[in-house]
């Protein structure tokens, strides 16, 4: 009967498995955690006061999924244990060029910056005082001008980098 080689990568690697599976360590670190023990939150302070429509309609659908996967509960304000509040003051594009190789790119920057607050109902005290938060995508073009379909798609991609920076400070031990 031939005698089989096990490689020691694949044995240490099995181990490693099997410690990993039994000590409750868990790989996913982007759970979402709200703070103070909390079990619920309310989304209905967001607030877009910038010249463009519709980021805090985005935000708050972006927030909304989040903590649906995470199984947050979603409340009422006066019922859930953490008020979230986002006022969104300001959306800015910039444009560079930036010249590679004699190859000339268009760097255009899309920001979405605001103030996250956070209110534990259940003390009444605030969480998280005002603090400044802003979300942003590159967008690297050939062109100079970037097409409304871009505009659109980057605009969502910042919302979305602001959604992940506020359900990480919500993670941060306060």
């Amino acid at each position: 009967m031939p005698v089989r080689v096990v490689k020691p990568f694949l044995l240490i690697f099995l181990l490693f498995l099997i410690f990993i599976g039994s000590c409750g360590f868990q790989i996913n670190r982007n759970r979402i955690t709200l703070p103070d023990g909390a079990q619920s939150i309310s989304l209905s302070q967001i607030i877009n006061e910038s010249f463009t429509p519709g980021l805090d309609v985005m935000l708050k659908e972006i927030l909304t999924s989040e903590f649906s996967n995470n199984s947050i509960p979603l409340k009422p304000q006066k019922s859930a244990d953490l008020q979230l509040a986002f006022q969104i003051e300001r959306f800015s594009l910039s444009k560079k060029e930036v010249t590679l190789n004699s190859q000339i790119s268009y760097h255009h920057l899309f920001v979405i910056s605001g103030n996250l607050s956070l209110l534990d109902n259940r003390t009444g005290k605030n969480i998280l005082e005002p603090a400044p938060l802003s979300g942003s995508f590159l967008l690297e073009n050939l062109q100079d001008k970037a097409s409304e379909m871009e505009v659109v798609e980057s605009r969502m991609k910042a919302v979305r980098n602001l959604g992940k920076l506020i359900t990480e400070k919500l993670t941060q031990n306060f």
